[in-house]
């Protein structure tokens, strides 16, 4: 079992927590901790290619020029549990939420929050006068194609979804 810890609440920490669970009893024993600058919310187990797949939920990662979460795949190890990061890649978009794959496999379906954070642009109205106008980050919707080997292929279709 794969368990997320989330910086939000003290004491302030991230990382994966790996369990080993008891088939018969329900038991949990913990393992260890491992990527110690990650949090996420979402995860998905894909057993026949032995993939983890996680959505670190951040408005900001250091690699990227604007506000993105992330998207990581790491192989399982179905002996030990332990997992290894084989790919990242930003979402381009903050707070990356759910995700799903198509029933045939050759898709995934990533979605995010939308921020309450609002930026104040100025517009002019028809009379030209000065508007302050409150704007907030769209949530985006997205398909990607899946690669044969568990990774993520190409980025096919964004839509949009503005804040009622």
């Amino acid at each position: 079992m794969y368990v997320s810890l989330w910086d939000h609440n003290p004491p302030k920490s991230k990382g994966i927590d790996i369990y080993e669970m008891d088939k018969e009893t329900g038991a949990l024993k913990y393992i260890k901790m491992v990527h110690d600058d990650i949090a996420f919310n979402m995860s998905k187990i894909d057993s026949d290619k032995g993939f983890l797949y996680i959505l670190n939920e951040t408005e900001h990662v250091p690699d990227v020029g604007y506000s993105s979460g992330r998207l990581y795949g790491f192989d399982l190890d179905k002996e030990t549990g332990d997992i290894t990061e084989r790919f990242h890649i930003a979402t381009g978009c903050r707070s990356p939420d759910y995700l799903d794959f198509s029933d045939d496999g050759k898709y995934l379906v990533v979605s995010h929050h939308s921020c309450p954070e609002r930026v104040t642009k100025f517009k002019k109205n028809a009379e030209g006068k000065w508007i302050p106008t409150p704007v907030i980050n769209d949530s985006a919707l997205q398909l990607y194609a899946m690669n044969a080997d568990g990774s993520i292929g190409e980025l096919l279709d964004v839509v949009d979804l503005e804040p009622a």
